[in-house]
């Protein structure tokens, strides 16, 4: 029978601190299975405690054992990954691959999965690491005793003649062990894309085929649901609640203005593997369940709208990449849908799915939503699983007013700041930068790599476009998650850089007044400059320049002389990352490492350098200036500096 006749009294007796009861037949962390159930009793009782307004999901039971009204309840692997309770997906497979070991064998392997962000990460822990998780230390040291005792004879071991009654007799142990196929039933069912069909869990179970239109959105049943959230899930879902000036624009534009661009088949294709370029559309097809990209749609400037009709096929997630770290994706709930993201002049976006707001799917790892995009886009298609084919076709784009689709201009230079945190040394930066003297401040572009909301940063911009409109600032940004990925941000940013030459300038060094024109007079044959040192502000000095009492590009000479430390050629003569300009294609073909800190990244890229070109040329005469921050910051500042 059913073993959980009493819970409907205990949680009558505990109803004040009950939020969510979760029901499954199976342990994620063992091989325990429940066996079987009584449904009926099993129903009732379910029945009985959703009227307490409890949150309720029920795991590893098909749609066909329960009767319909308890459909919206179910949670299987389709459901699961949307739902808010659930586990992180990465967490929970570490968490179940080290649960069966010893303590010290378990805290070894979480030492080694977190030195995998380093750069400190050994040969022994890369080789040991799989041994360790997976056991495999044990069939290796059976398999080395394997082959030295192979040719023995030991308690019979060896048979003296393989009949073919012996493989008879092995392949009729492995039909008793054998998981059993799915049912046929359950491929004809309507509610196959969306259930987990049947499951070993429940031997004795006979599952059967419900029969209707094919379902495949994963919440079908399960919005109809009550569900708990506490105060952290009612602020995050109140910060995606769409904007509703920002809806009504996009269906303004979606129907009262004419695209200004229709791609075609031709236009557009896979990014990496086969398509079918039709008349009509492209036609994706795949056997693997990771992202399908399309290639570049163009690159565009903001405001920006994008329209594309996707059917013929399913696939988890459908939607845009923009960049290998921003999915702006949802699930896919039909075998047709037209999809739409609107982005503002000021970066805001929106996601619509068949003319409807849809919150963008929240990918663990890499993949993250910042809070606006970039000024500069390269969009392209993206798709997650699908399922044999898709179709796309009426691709369309607006490209907003004042901005127009972005030339092929070629700046001289890129001038990438990563600024997370820094934002009152930023504005000295920029201004500094603004006052470059017998240089045509044209020729220069600033790319700011920052994170929306995190600090001022959105507001200086928009005061600095105000106040040198003859600046071009360029914003490029990133989730909170990545505040501290320097290296991602600055290779990121430089798909954006339009320059011959990048100049990778921290975001607390100021310029001498001459800095470019000096770059200017060096010879063409030069491919890696950098300054003579730097000088190393006081507190009290840095804090003057703050304020504005002190200007840099007036009051350099006194500045070069201040009490702070001065570094002449430090790193034992490397250039690092405080400022480096050199040829665009250096850092295509040598992009900076990308982990979660900045230590040594900077030294990792000047050693390359060194490697690829020789000697650096050094600007001598010209050192830079080092704002006080107090410290290094190589693993992000947590105040403002």
């Amino acid at each position: 029978d059913c073993p959980i006749d009493g819970l409907v009294k205990l949680v009558e007796k505990h109803l004040q601190c009950i939020r969510s009861i979760s029901f499954a037949t199976t342990d994620p962390f063992s091989a325990f299975t429940l066996g079987q159930i009584n449904f009926d009793n099993f129903s009732t009782v379910i029945q009985s405690l959703a009227k307490n307004g409890i949150h309720i999901e029920i795991h590893d039971i098909p749609y066909c054992a329960l009767d319909k009204s308890l459909w919206p309840l179910i949670v299987n692997s389709a459901q699961r990954r949307l739902e808010h309770l659930s586990y992180i997906p990465t967490s929970e497979t570490l968490a179940k691959s080290i649960y069966n070991h010893r303590i010290f064998i378990g805290s070894k392997i979480i030492r080694m999965v977190l030195k995998r962000h380093t750069l400190h990460k050994t040969p022994v822990d890369e080789i040991l690491l799989p041994f360790v998780l997976k056991r495999s230390y044990r069939y290796v040291i059976n398999r080395f005793i394997r082959r030295l005792t192979e040719h023995l004879n030991i308690a019979g071991s060896v048979p003296r003649e393989r009949r073919p009654s012996h493989y008879d007799l092995v392949l009729d142990d492995l039909k008793k062990t054998e998981i059993q196929p799915t049912p046929a039933d359950c491929s004809a069912c309507s509610l196959a894309r969306i259930c987990d069909k049947h499951t070993t869990t429940l031997p004795s179970f006979n599952a059967k085929a419900i029969q209707g239109e094919p379902i495949v959105a994963p919440m079908q049943f399960r919005k109809k649901a009550y569900r708990y959230f506490d105060d952290d899930d009612v602020a995050r879902i109140a910060q995606q609640s769409p904007d509703s000036e920002l809806v009504s624009e996009a269906h303004r534009i979606l129907s009262q203005v004419s695209p200004t661009h229709l791609l075609s088949s031709d236009d557009y294709s896979d990014e990496d593997s086969f398509s079918e370029s039709m008349e009509g559309g492209v036609k994706w097809w795949s056997v693997s369940n990771c992202e399908k990209r399309s290639t570049p749609l163009g690159e565009f400037s903001l405001p920006l709208t994008i329209e594309v009709e996707v059917g013929a096929g399913i696939a988890d997630f459908i939607g845009f990449s923009f960049g290998k770290h921003i999915k702006i994706v949802c699930p896919m709930e039909a075998y047709r849908h037209t999809l739409t993201i609107h982005i503002s002049a000021k970066g805001e976006y929106l996601l619509l799915r068949d003319g409807t707001p849809v919150p963008p799917t929240r990918f663990d790892g890499l993949h993250h939503l910042p809070t606006r995009l970039s000024d500069r886009l390269q969009p392209r298609l993206s798709f997650w699983n699908i399922d044999d084919c898709l179709l796309t076709q009426g691709l369309r784009i607006w490209q907003g007013e004042p901005s127009k689709i972005i030339e092929e201009k070629i700046n001289k230079y890129s001038i990438i700041i990563v600024s997370t945190m820094f934002s009152r040394r930023l504005q000295a930066v920029l201004q500094n930068i603004a006052h470059q003297q017998n240089i045509d401040l044209s020729q220069l572009e600033i790319i700011v790599a920052y994170v929306p909301g995190l600090d001022a940063t959105d507001d200086l911009i928009d005061t600095i476009n105000l106040t040198y409109p003859h600046l071009n600032i360029v914003r490029s940004t990133y989730a909170e998650k990545q505040r501290n990925s320097k290296g991602l941000m600055i290779n990121e940013s430089f798909k954006l850089a339009k320059g011959e030459w990048i100049m990778l300038l921290d975001s607390d060094i100021l310029l001498p007044p001459d800095y470019f024109a000096r770059i200017e007079a060096v010879s063409d044959e030069e491919q890696f400059i950098a300054p003579d040192g730097r000088r190393l502000l006081t507190p009290e000095t840095t804090a003057k320049v703050l304020l504005g009492d002190i200007r840099p590009w007036d009051d350099w000479v006194n500045l070069i002389e201040d009490s702070g430390e001065f570094r002449h050629r430090e790193t034992q003569g490397i250039p690092v990352g405080f400022c480096q300009c050199f040829k665009a294609e250096l850092l295509e073909k040598h992009p900076y490492i990308e982990l979660e800190h900045f230590e040594t990244a900077d030294m990792e890229f000047g050693i390359k350098m060194k490697q690829e070109i020789g000697q650096e040329h050094r600007l001598s005469g010209a050192p830079v200036l080092h704002l006080d921050h107090n410290g290094s910051q190589w693993y992000g500042t947590r105040r403002h500096m």
